[in-house]
C-alpha cells in the first residue's frame, strides 16, 4: 500500500506565476510534480500547453488533482505513485515541494535521470548541497514571505570553487 512520507501542504496559488516563470517553459518541456497534492502546480503549467505530470501518493489529493483539471479544463496526467521510484527520463521541468530530508534522498535520482539542464524549482526547502541559480523571495496574499529556488542540472549540483 502507498504512504505519504510527508503531510501535505498546499503551494500558495498567489505563487503559481513566479514558480512557472522559474521554469520558463517552452514546446519541448515535459513537467512534474513530485508530491503534486492538489494539483495546482501541474494545472497552471497545463493552462500553458505544456505536458504536466501531477505526481501524488495519496488517493484522495489524486481525485482532488483530476477534478481541479476537469474544472480548468485542462489535459495533464495525474498518477498515484511514489516519486522515490517513478521514471523521470523525459522529464526536464520539476516542481517540488518536500522536506530537505526528501529531496537529499531524491538527489541521486535527479542526477540520475533528468537530463542535462533540467530545471528544476523548489519551495522554502533547498536542495542539501546544490547551489541555486536563482533565489527568489516572495511576498504572498497572507504576508509571509517564501522563498522559491531554481536548479539547473549540470550547474548546480557541482561544486564552486570560489
Amino acid at each position: 500500500m502507498l504512504e505519504p512520507l510527508v503531510p501535505w501542504v498546499p503551494t500558495p496559488e498567489d505563487l503559481l506565476e513566479e514558480i512557472v516563470s522559474l521554469l520558463e517553459l517552452n514546446k519541448r518541456s515535459v513537467f512534474i510534480d513530485l508530491g503534486a497534492g492538489d494539483g495546482r502546480v501541474a494545472v497552471a503549467v497545463a493552462k500553458r500547453g505544456i505536458f504536466s505530470i501531477a505526481l501524488e501518493i495519496d488517493l484522495i489529493n489524486c481525485i482532488i488533482a483530476r477534478d481541479r483539471a476537469r474544472v480548468e479544463q485542462v489535459f495533464m496526467d495525474v498518477i498515484r505513485g511514489d516519486f522515490e521510484t517513478f521514471p523521470l527520463y523525459r522529464v526536464n521541468r520539476v516542481f517540488m515541494y518536500l522536506y530537505r530530508s526528501i529531496q537529499n534522498e531524491l538527489k541521486e535520482k535527479l542526477l540520475r535521470e533528468l537530463p542535462e539542464g533540467a530545471r528544476i524549482v523548489t519551495l522554502d526547502f533547498p536542495i542539501p548541497g546544490w547551489v541555486p541559480v536563482k533565489v527568489k523571495r516572495c511576498h504572498t496574499s497572507s504576508g509571509t514571505i517564501r522563498t522559491l529556488y531554481l536548479y539547473v542540472k549540470g550547474v548546480s549540483e557541482k561544486e564552486r570553487t570560489w
